[in-house]
């Protein structure tokens, strides 16, 4: 009975000890001192372009519909290769299969390639949209901020996933 006591009102302490803390919450957030910082994404371009309200609103709309448009192509594009490739690989498992197996990765390989690219084309137009929006100081310090925060990576190469050149198959290799 006394142990039953005691984790109750350990549980008691608890509860009011949190209950207290959450109330106490919402006062602390209202008495943060307000930003000056521009908030949401690209604050940080708006401040070093020093941009226009007006700006800043074509800057958003420019950068979020290319990010909304290519994320989302890009993912389903990108889900839909995969399902159509790992399909392929399945039906091609035996050995005999193996030079349409390397067709299918081949395949593969240059779509991702190709959609790499178009989302660099979408980029750039992007970028140059951004310019023709920008002032010739503006546009000084958006190409300084472009050599600094530049598109990285090279195009998708297929590295080689056969099985022959990883792990032992079920057949010995025949002797020369």
């Amino acid at each position: 009975m006394w142990a039953r006591m005691m984790v109750f009102a350990g549980f008691l302490v608890a509860f009011s000890a949190g209950l207290m803390i959450g109330l106490r919450a919402p006062r602390q957030a209202e008495e943060a001192a307000p930003s000056t910082r521009p908030s949401g994404r690209g604050g940080f371009l708006a401040r070093e372009l020093n941009l226009t309200p007006q700006q800043q609103e074509q800057m958003k709309q420019i950068w979020s519909e290319t990010a909304r448009r290519g994320h989302e192509e890009y993912e389903q594009r990108r889900r839909q290769y995969r399902r159509e490739r790992d399909e392929a690989i399945a039906a091609l498992i035996p050995p005999s299969e193996m030079a349409a197996y390397d067709q299918i990765l081949d395949t593969y390989a240059r779509q991702m390639s190709q959609m790499e690219e178009e989302a660099r084309q979408a980029y750039q137009a992007a970028v140059e949209r951004t310019r023709q929006i920008l002032t010739p100081q503006q546009r000084v310090r958006y190409e300084e901020f472009l050599k600094r925060h530049q598109w990285g990576g090279g195009s998708y190469e297929r590295t080689s996933v056969r099985r022959a050149e990883d792990r032992a198959t079920s057949r010995p290799a025949s002797e020369p």
